[in-house]
């Protein structure tokens, strides 16, 4: 998940123009090549065209397809080959699938002084240029005579991946409200409609303009401006506040991580008997679910979660999902492959094994001819073989609260499945993405070798969480201020009550 967010950022940030020799390729060519490669790609290595508990997929397939293939006919330069690409991987609507174009310099975005955000209901300026400081606060009501909800249906959903009716998506895409990307499948927006506190109303007509070093950062912080650096502290007396933003960390996030749970083994009786533990996921998109196991493996303590999942399991039926994996010689290299990043992973040495039994299990299943390779999820049986007493009490005597921004998608979410059935844990912040039941991605580059695409290759059943649901937290969080001063003040605001 985290690499599809940075390809989004990508297709922001670029800021190079294209050279004389691109523009002369014959992109509607490379484009409709790519899509089918693609699309055979996803046919062989995902789960989803031979999963019988799904049969619309393949008319989703068709459909985005047929659809790809025809905008790439239109397609003049590597802006149409991009946007063709994405349109073929939004059409999921599973941020576990898409296209990503790495290799191509994309012209400058462009804006029209001003940046909309979402909460709520509303879509409201956040940020103008100075020369637009009376449209701070307004809500936007239409552009070009249509809802704000349908143009982001139209001209940014049709190409980037999420879901159109679910806030967390609303939220992370809004300021693409008023961004040119010089999408040659979408119409310019010409003017907007705003309403202030008072209830009168403006309409604007949008002057775009290119950004400036300041605002583009700007920019960029409206989307994602929430990543913060692992570790831990205390707010106050008997509070500490855990940071947890990355599961998929580089060589400096696993230091990170190592020490973070090298205090937190130094302070444990400290941290669990607090008043306070925030955890706070706030930056996480997801990576490996092994970190997240971890943390919650290190502060309840082993025997505490066996015994609490035994006794859960006694009133639920989806404590241990089954998993099925896509049975293709390409999956079956790619997780071989995973064995040399164990520690990037966060890997424990159960973790190994289980990976090379799963290796061991696909080599038969492709000998054997066999679509789909049943695994058990690996986790929820350790729990539940020879748990001690479900009368273990929980040792943190703490009050955790689980912080969540938009962002938190695939292993954030396993973590929040995790957590939040542990009793005591009060999730608070802004609503999850959400994951269909498709998950683990890999990623293969195209014939053009100007992108990659990434597809899942296993799928639950009996998964607790169901397909495309996400968490909406107990106490929500829906100002548009998310710097650490304003949410600190806010914790402290519900831990006082």
């Amino acid at each position: 998940m985290r690499k599809v967010l940075v390809f989004l950022l990508l297709v922001i940030s670029a800021c190079q123009s294209f050279s004389d020799a691109s523009e002369e390729k014959d992109w509607w060519q490379l484009a409709q090549k790519d899509i089918r490669a693609a699309h055979q790609l996803m046919m062989e290595n995902h789960p989803g065209p031979v999963d019988v508990k799904n049969p619309s997929f393949q008319s989703v397939a068709d459909e985005a397809l047929a659809d790809a293939l025809r905008l790439a006919d239109k397609a003049t330069d590597g802006v149409g080959y991009a946007f063709a690409l994405l349109a073929y991987g939004a059409k999921f609507r599973d941020g576990h699938f898409g296209i990503a174009v790495d290799t191509i310099d994309l012209p400058e975005p462009q804006w029209p002084g001003a940046i909309v955000s979402w909460r709520v209901k509303e879509f409201k300026v956040t940020k103008t240029l100075p020369e637009l400081n009376h449209l701070l606060g307004a809500k936007l009501l239409s552009c070009d005579g249509k809802d704000p909800k349908q143009v982001l249906r139209d001209n940014v959903f049709r190409f980037y991946n999420g879901k159109p009716d679910q806030p967390a998506y609303i939220a992370l895409n809004a300021p693409r409200l008023l961004l040119d990307d010089h999408n040659p499948f979408v119409e310019r927006i010409k003017r907007c409609v705003f309403e202030f506190a008072d209830r009168t109303k403006q309409e604007v007509v949008l002057d775009w303009r290119p950004f400036g070093d300041d605002t583009k950062k700007e920019y960029r912080r409206s989307f994602v401006k929430t990543k913060k650096t692992t570790g831990m502290r205390q707010f106050g007396r008997d509070r500490y506040w855990i940071n947890l933003p990355d599961f998929w960390p580089d060589e400096e996030g696993v230091e990170a991580l190592s020490t973070l749970f090298k205090q937190m083994e130094e302070s444990l009786e400290e941290i669990r008997a607090a008043k306070v533990i925030i955890v706070d996921m706030r930056g996480n998109n997801g990576g490996s679910s092994a970190w997240g196991h971890r943390f919650a493996f290190l502060l309840w303590g082993e025997d505490y979660l066996r015994a609490f999942a035994s006794k859960l399991a006694e009133t639920s039926n989806c404590l241990t999902p089954e998993v099925y994996y896509r049975v293709s010689q390409g999956n079956r290299d790619h997780l071989y492959n995973l064995l040399d990043r164990e520690k990037e992973l966060g890997w424990s040495i159960e973790n190994k094994k289980h990976m090379q039994k799963l290796i061991e299990d696909m080599d038969e299943s492709l000998v054997r001819g066999e679509e789909l390779l049943r695994v058990r999820r690996r986790v929820s049986e350790e729990v539940l073989q020879e748990s001690p007493s479900a009368s273990v009490s929980n040792p943190v005597q703490a009050k955790v609260f689980f912080l969540t921004h938009a962002s938190c998608a695939s292993a954030c979410l396993d973590f929040a499945d995790d957590l939040l059935s542990i009793d005591g844990v009060i999730h608070v912040g802004y609503p999850t993405m959400s994951d269909t039941l498709y998950m683990e991605v890999r990623n293969e580059r195209l014939p053009s070798g100007n992108a990659v695409v990434y597809f899942p290759m296993k799928v639950y059943r009996g998964r607790c969480r169901g397909d495309s649901e996400y968490y909406t937290p107990q106490i929500r969080y829906d100002d548009f201020d998310w710097s650490d001063e304003a949410i600190e003040n806010w914790i402290n605001s519900i831990i006082d009550k």
